[in-house]
């Protein structure tokens, strides 16, 4: 089913043809953005893969830097570099969600509610219209013992191409991309000055109006925007004590790297680490942010 290309139905709960507000929602997945005027976090892969363990140190719950973000709107523009030694980019911008509902799903004894918090819009090559866009937010489950679990979840609600729905490595990689969120967060409360901030300006054409001024034209409007790069001192600093304990061999999920000549490669999930060749001594791992509590 088409609505300014591809509306996900299947999951999350809520998301149908017959909710009245979801023509809406798709137009506006579907409108160009220019992410020039966003404020930027630039990291690499590398750099993700290290703040990583850091999921298993937190002191909150993933809700919380959800409903409280220290960086509320921004890109995150992440690069990596291929087996050649070339180097690609994505970008993701986070902004408050489009979505006015609650979605609220009855099974196996328990009422889970769920708040769309943010949309992350994934752009995948150098056009100005998202490739996917992702429903973040923040659930919470009720049980008929009385325990009440909460944590966060993501959910692809729209797409512009339809192949991109059969690609299963693409769903772990919207997953991987939530934690990102949540770890850039974390790194913002717990030691900001793991980044370096500069400010850069940006000019941009006002909305027109109906109201026209004689003989004036419309002012464009300067507009400042941060970019955040990593401090390595600082950054090394922090995931220092989180490396020492990591394991001989991972795994990297596949991922889309894009190429400044505009090329565009999926990238197949593989391990890295000094015994990657060795089966025996890879180590799969399942991050998880909830907060468990009883009645």
């Amino acid at each position: 089913m088409e609505l300014d290309r591809f509306l996900i139905t299947k999951d999350p709960p809520g998301l149908s043809e017959d909710n009245s507000h979801v023509d809406e929602w798709c137009r506006k997945w579907s409108r160009p953005v220019n992410l020039a005027l966003f404020d930027t976090v630039n990291l690499t892969e590398q750099e993700c893969s290290d703040m990583l363990p850091q999921i298993e140190t937190m002191k909150y719950g993933g809700s919380d830097l959800m409903l409280s973000p220290a960086l509320e709107v921004f890109v995150l523009h992440m690069t990596g570099k291929n087996e050649q030694g070339i180097e690609g980019y994505n970008n993701i911008l986070f902004r408050k969600t489009v979505i006015t509902d609650t979605w609220v799903q009855h099974g196996d004894g328990a009422i889970m509610t769920m708040t769309p918090i943010l949309d992350a819009y994934f752009f995948f090559d150098s056009g100005i219209v998202a490739d996917a866009v992702v429903t973040m937010g923040v659930f919470k489950a009720e049980y008929d013992g009385g325990q009440i679990t909460t944590g966060t979840f993501q959910r692809p609600v729209w797409v512009k191409d339809y192949d991109l729905l059969g690609d299963d490595y693409l769903i772990e990689y919207f997953r991987y991309t939530k934690l990102e969120y949540l770890l850039i967060q974390k790194a913002l409360y717990d030691r900001p000055e793991v980044f370096v901030e500069t400010r850069k300006q940006m000019s941009v054409d006002p909305q027109p109006t109906k109201k026209k001024r004689k003989g004036k034209g419309r002012r464009r409007i300067v507009k400042a925007v941060k970019v955040l790069r990593i401090s390595q001192d600082e950054f090394d600093d922090y995931t220092k004590a989180h490396r020492e304990m990591s394991c001989p061999c991972w795994g990297v999920i596949g991922h889309w790297r894009n190429y400044k000549s505009g090329k565009r490669v999926w990238i197949s999930p593989y391990r890295k680490g000094k015994q990657r060749h060795d089966p025996a001594a890879y180590s799969s791992k399942e991050y998880k942010m909830e907060e468990v509590q009883h009645a």
